[in-house]
């Protein structure tokens, strides 16, 4: 990962002649792309803006400034676009960077479980990887249920888990 350069999409595919490219956001509001801001290029030192950013079902065709021919734009397929930490949205209550939330000390009551490794983005709700000092790890839904504090400011994360739950441990 790019110091202080946060992942916000992934180039997955060029789109017509004109330099043009289809992006794969990894963002909760894809209308990002339209608000300014620098972003890079996976592998590149310099900043690029977008000049131009419109949805394609699940995807966003972004345009380059600077870039408007498809042979200047081939080599970015499969390369990751990071903005800066700086330029990051403000998200709503309760909500979260993954980028803060992976490396929270897990707690449940006084015990502690782990550390949170990875989040795995699911289609109704995200879900926790949490590992333990001997790299054995279970999963917990991301839902109100079992996760019941998050501390960015404390780097901790409480959960209430059921019977069965953290076997790993």
């Amino acid at each position: 990962m790019i110091m202080d350069w946060i992942k916000v999409g992934q180039i997955v595919n060029t789109y017509g002649i004109k330099g043009e490219l289809k992006l794969f956001p990894l963002t909760f509001d894809p209308d990002r792309f339209n608000q300014g801001g620098k972003y890079r290029i996976e592998g590149m030192e310099e900043s690029i803006s977008i000049t131009h950013a419109r949805p394609l079902k699940n995807l966003v065709v972004i345009r380059l400034e600077g870039y408007d021919d498809i042979n200047q734009v081939i080599p970015f397929k499969g390369k990751y676009l990071y903005v800066s930490e700086g330029s990051l949205l403000p998200l709503p209550e309760d909500t979260y960077y993954i980028h803060d939330l992976v490396g929270l000390e897990v707690y449940e009551g006084e015990r502690q479980l782990g550390r949170l490794a990875e989040v795995i983005e699911g289609s109704a709700n995200d879900i926790y990887r949490i590992e333990n000092l001997d790299n054995k790890s279970f999963l917990v839904p991301a839902v109100r249920e079992f996760i019941k504090e998050v501390d960015l400011e404390s780097g901790i994360l409480r959960v209430e888990l059921i019977e069965g739950m953290s076997d790993a441990f």
